[in-house]
């Protein structure tokens, strides 16, 4: 434990390739068992029992320890330190058991301290919408009455209590950073949170409401949600292509609506469904008791471009670089089954490091980088930004000094070679520092099976390692990444493309997320709203498991991916793959900046092979680009200084601090030399 209390803390897209949502009979079962027990009654610590292949660390000899045991491991001394900010300075409600939800009030202590302080207007909002979700929540008399309208098919106006509804979509990082898109588009509207849970999602998180739940209820009268798609007749964008509605509307009191708009905002939506992003949209859909959502990408970027919420968004996020760093820590706390995951693993590889690296690698089928390629890019990037030593060629035998460092390399990655030939380049060389380094990689799943269970714990258990990291590199445009270095308050190293940089990596901006598809075009100027003043913030901008192949509709595979995030967050240093939202949940989590790691161009390894995050926002992926008004190309990237493209993916949006986006790079003759750049090298091009 001398780890966490000790040294460590002295400082002070894969979406394009994964399957589609399975959704399984049966999938509106309390979603991952969030209802806290009536009573926690009694937390017995016990003692963990180290056991297992030394050298290729796996989730698999965990499962026979089960929560909530796992998770009570932790000893009094952490524990204690835990309780000093237990709330994340104010962020968290008081009202839970703890014993219902260990990692809620454990998780900070695994992490170094944020220096992120959530602002006062987010505190108090936050305890408002927890009193508007006991009062309208699931069961409640206002929510009866709200299915009834629903039930009727049409709707006059908006009701007390108003909803929108989440449906997953492709991967856990992509389900993640959407997610908490979605809660706060909540929080702006004053709508009630509820999510759609399929089987695969059961027993990933806690509940984050207290005195409620957020799972849809299994007998709402809308069914299907599998189905829900870009042909839905009643998409906010079919309709108004179609005139059954128009945005005009929303000056009527006596327009009659449908009874629920279903929003179609994956990355592939096109022109009607971006015009969700414009001000006159968001003035008729407050006409709409019911709102259905789909999302895979992070598209708060967009909202901070809607005129209207300005003040809002000022008073919420004054430091615009922490929304998805304070949001993602508020909303998803792992299950006491994933916690066990992620606090064994983190204990038995992690914790006696003087330094956690964090590797999240994504290789991407619809875009691949040859295994050689990727790997040497892996490995210059983390050599040339001073994260990893190189090894010494000339002195292979020197034997390691009993006082040696050591720095712990946590890797992500459903192919393990990576980790396999990093681990034995450290194993049969010594280092140039005489540092000692170990790699782990906690799961081996080959392929994505987001519709699996066990895939998707374990998913989120690597996120939620990566943000426990000191230094992350993640892979570009990736959703996983985003994740692990929002948790974290990380700003990555993203490996870029290999065919779009010679740089192997670039710090990201800020922790945000990048919003990958962003609307091509600038929608909203003729339907109003387009907040300039705003725009300017905004830019482009040990292994445990071997999985072998992403497996999101298996509950273990889930269940392990959500304990390496965790461990990711824990690490001191984070890499992360670009494009990764698995990195961006355990960056978030950590507060990290990680290193993304660069995609080869024309599968050439970048030079640089990596770049840190200028902040710990995701990426989002899909943001809109369309002018309303003109009805000509805008960029939104380029409207307000918080709001850039990403690192790992150039058309993407994430949030940004406008001091770091300018300390992050020094002007030559008003052009920018951007993160990770030499001196010699001007890139005034996005990333």
């Amino acid at each position: 434990m001398e780890a966490i209390t000790g040294t460590r803390r002295s400082r002070g897209y894969h979406s394009l390739e994964i399957a589609g949502d399975a959704e399984t009979k049966g999938g509106r079962k309390a979603w991952m068992r969030w209802a806290a027990p009536a009573a926690c009654v009694l937390c017995v610590p016990l003692l963990l029992l180290l056991v297992g292949d030394h050298w290729r660390p796996s989730f698999d000899w965990f499962q026979g320890a089960t929560h909530p045991k796992g998770s009570a491991s932790v000893s009094s001394s952490v524990v204690g330190e835990a309780a000093k900010d237990k709330l994340l300075g104010g962020l968290l409600s008081a009202e839970f058991e703890e014993c219902s939800c260990f990692s809620r009030y454990r998780s900070a202590v695994y992490r170094k301290a944020s220096p992120h302080v959530p602002s006062p207007h987010l505190v108090e909002r936050l305890r408002r919408y927890e009193a508007l979700h006991r009062k309208c929540g699931p069961n409640t008399e206002l929510y009866k009455k709200s299915v009834e309208r629903l039930k009727s098919k049409q709707s006059m106006a908006a009701m007390e209590c108003n909803y929108i509804v989440w449906i997953p979509h492709y991967g856990l990082g992509n389900r993640v950073v959407s997610l908490v898109s979605s809660f706060l588009y909540a929080l702006l509207n004053d709508r009630v949170l509820l999510v759609h849970v399929p089987d695969e999602l059961t027993d990933l998180f806690c509940e984050p409401f207290p005195g409620t739940s957020w799972v849809l209820p299994s007998d709402f009268p809308v069914h299907n949600f599998q189905n829900f798609d870009k042909d839905t007749p009643q998409s906010y964008g079919n309709m108004l292509r179609d005139k059954v509605i128009s945005n005009d509307m929303r000056f009527s009191a006596n327009a009659t609506f449908p009874a629920y708009a279903y929003l179609h905002l994956p990355w592939y939506y096109n022109e009607w469904d971006k015009l969700f992003f414009c001000q006159d949209a968001q003035q008729m859909l407050r006409k709409f008791p019911w709102l259905l959502l789909k999302s895979d990408h992070y598209f708060v970027p967009s909202l901070f471009l809607v005129e209207e919420y300005d003040d809002e968004l000022r008073r919420l996020f004054p430091e615009r670089t922490t929304v998805f760093h304070h949001l993602v820590r508020y909303l998803l706390h792992p299950s006491n089954t994933v916690w066990g995951y992620v606090t064994r693993y983190y204990h038995a590889y992690l914790a006696k490091a003087d330094k956690r690296v964090g590797i999240q690698i994504r290789n991407l089928k619809n875009e691949p980088v040859p295994f050689e390629t990727l790997l040497g890019q892996i490995v210059n990037c983390s050599s040339k930004e001073g994260i990893l030593p190189s090894v010494d060629l000339r002195h292979p035998a020197r034997p390691a000094e009993d006082d040696a460092k050591v720095k712990a390399v946590f890797t992500t990655s459903l192919d393990s070679g990576y980790s396999d030939r990093i681990k034995n380049m450290y194993y049969e060389h010594a280092t140039t520092t005489d540092e000692i380094v170990g790699v782990y990689q906690a799961s081996h799943e080959v392929e994505q099976r987001t519709e699996q269970q066990k895939h998707n714990i374990k998913a989120l258990s690597e996120i939620t390692l990566l943000s426990f990291s000191d230094v992350l590199i993640t892979t570009a445009c990736s959703t996983f990444g985003y994740v692990a270095q929002g948790l974290g308050g990380l700003e990555p190293l993203i490996l870029t493309k290999p065919w779009k940089s010679k740089l192997p990596c670039r710090w990201a901006k800020s922790p945000e997320p990048c919003f990958l598809i962003p609307p091509p075009l600038d929608v909203c100027r003729d339907h109003g709203g387009i907040n300039k003043k705003m725009a300017k913030h905004v830019r482009h901008v040990y292994q445990p498991s071997r999985e072998g192949y992403q497996k999101t509709e298996k509950q273990m595979h889930d269940m392990k991916a959500l304990a390496e995030i965790f461990l990711l967050s824990w690490t001191d240093v984070l890499v992360t793959s670009a494009w990764s939202t698995f990195g961006y949940v355990a960056q978030g989590l950590g507060g990290l900046r990680p290193w993304i790691l660069f995609k080869p161009e024309n599968h050439t390894a970048p030079d640089p092979p990596c770049r840190r995050a200028v902040s710990i926002e995701p990426c989002f992926h899909a943001p809109p680009f369309y002018d309303c008004k003109a009805k000509a190309g805008a960029d939104t990237g380029a409207l307000v200084p918080y709001v850039r493209h990403c690192e790992d993916m150039s058309w993407g949006l994430k949030l940004v601090d406008q001091n770091e986006w300018i300390l992050g790079g020094r002007v030559v003759q008003g052009r920018e030399i951007e993160l990770g750049a030499r001196p010699s090298e001007l890139d005034g091009g996005a990333v």
